[in-house]
């Protein structure tokens, strides 16, 4: 009970949680893998990345999001020979107040336990989110066990009129 308080509380703390809302084109998507690389790499635990979670709206979005942080964590961990210097590096080394080169040993740690554990990295859409959400208290929410997310709205809509008139008759 206590922990589950302290651990609401931190969730709470606008440091450690993210919102960004703009326009297509506008670098949502650098930002919020700057966000979530500063969250995973501002431990010491490689394994910290299991406890952030990345929520955005489109399949696409969450899939691109996917690819930049584990892009970044690859070229942090190994970079290429004469390759540029990388600005996001920079950045997140900066911002967390660690030298490059301790950023590029925790992203290598982090990056491998990405690549064995990519089930937990979690970085999903709203809708699959709230799914496994539901899913997980199906009984305190009154559902069957076995429910199923009906998408197509005409075809609830349909459902929804012939269960009232049903009733009605």
């Amino acid at each position: 009970p206590e922990q589950t308080r302290r651990n609401q509380a931190l969730a709470a703390e606008p440091d450690l949680s993210a919102w960004v809302s703009a326009n297509a084109g506008s670098g949502k998507t650098y930002q919020l893998t700057k966000e979530y690389l500063l969250l995973a790499l501002g431990s010491d635990d490689p394994a910290y990345f299991k406890r952030v979670l990345a929520i955005t709206f489109t399949n696409d979005a969450a899939g691109e999001m996917k690819a930049r942080i584990v892009g970044a964590l690859r070229r942090f961990a190994y970079p290429t020979e004469g390759a540029r210097a990388d600005a996001l590096l920079r950045e997140v080394a900066a911002e967390l107040g660690l030298s490059a080169d301790e950023v590029r040993r925790r992203a290598a740690a982090t990056f491998r336990l990405v690549l064995y554990h990519y089930a937990d990295f979690a970085v999903s859409t709203i809708d699959s989110f709230v799914q496994r959400i539901v899913t997980a208290f199906t009984r305190e929410l009154g559902l069957p066990a076995a429910f199923e997310v009906e998408l197509d709205t005409d075809s609830v809509l349909q459902t929804a009129v012939a269960a009232l008139l049903d009733k009605v008759n």
